[in-house]
């Protein structure tokens, strides 16, 4: 039986109830996520499509999904919604070693495999480091708490502020938004996460207030400039420099490139690997 078309009303509800999961704060949006859970749930009922509901909410489909898989199959008390308040300390000693995440490199054939060669060869044997090629947004929250590490590393391409991840090995886009947000979902915070991608600069912001510091570039690069990034970056960091230090060597080896403009740091420059 194909989906049913949402009706007008539907549709305001569902894009109000998404409003307000976006005006709300990175720590108390539990209550307007289980709101939009609970009512995207009782229209799935009625026949409506998840592609359906998602596109009325502005929200992501993949997002959604996990919001759904999270909040259980069907609350039954509004205590029982996930609360995203409750979180765990981030400060210096949270987690340990690198996750280091890639996004499809179709859409621009970017090199992602020689990044993550070079990040082994630095990162390895001392600390460790986990891959995860092809990231889909949907795992990301699951790959934190498992891997619990230290840093967050993430190889994309990013245009018009999306970011190219993968949905069963194929491209697909994601706003800069449903990134970040989807990071802050995760048990697991790491202490930096390092935008390996055009222009992350944009996400600064919502990193920052998730206790999260953020390492970003403030324009374009390319694939090169990204790996040599990466290669002094965690050259420092393995041997035992703060990641301030390392990202100041770093500027270093990128001032062969003439206008390019560096990666910057915010948040905590002492924190080591």
């Amino acid at each position: 039986m194909p989906p049913a078309p949402l009706t007008a009303g539907q549709i305001s509800t569902l894009r109000r109830l998404g409003d307000a999961v976006r005006r709300s704060g990175a720590g108390d949006r539990g209550p307007a996520i289980g709101q939009l859970v609970r009512t995207a749930r009782t229209y799935h009922r009625d026949r409506a499509g998840w592609p359906d509901i998602a596109q009325a909410a502005g929200i992501d489909l993949l997002l959604l999904r996990e919001w759904l898989e999270r909040n259980g199959p069907e609350p039954r008390r509004s205590h029982t919604l996930l609360d995203l308040t409750s979180r765990p300390s981030h400060g210096g000693a949270s987690g340990s070693g690198v996750l280091a995440c890639t996004g499809h490199a179709e859409p621009a054939g970017n090199d992602f495999p020689r990044e993550l060669a070079v990040i082994r060869s630095r990162v390895e044997p001392r600390h460790v480091l986990t891959e995860r090629v092809l990231l889909e947004l949907a795992e990301l929250p699951r790959c934190l708490e498992r891997c619990r590490p230290r840093i967050l590393h993430i190889a994309a391409h990013s245009v018009d502020g999306a970011v190219f991840l993968a949905q069963n090995a194929v491209p697909v886009s994601i706003r800069h938004g449903a990134l970040t947000h989807t990071i802050g979902l995760a048990r697991h915070r790491p202490a930096v996460v390092v935008l390996n991608f055009c222009d992350s600069i944009r996400l600064r912001n919502d990193i920052v207030r998730l206790g999260i510091s953020a390492l970003c570039w403030p324009s374009t690069a390319n694939d090169t400039q990204c790996r040599e990034l990466a290669d002094t970056l965690y050259r420092g960091l393995a041997a035992g420099l703060n990641i301030g230090d390392s990202l100041t060597d770093a500027h270093i080896t990128l001032s062969r490139w003439d206008g390019l403009a560096r990666p910057r740091l915010f948040g905590d420059g002492s924190i080591t690997l």
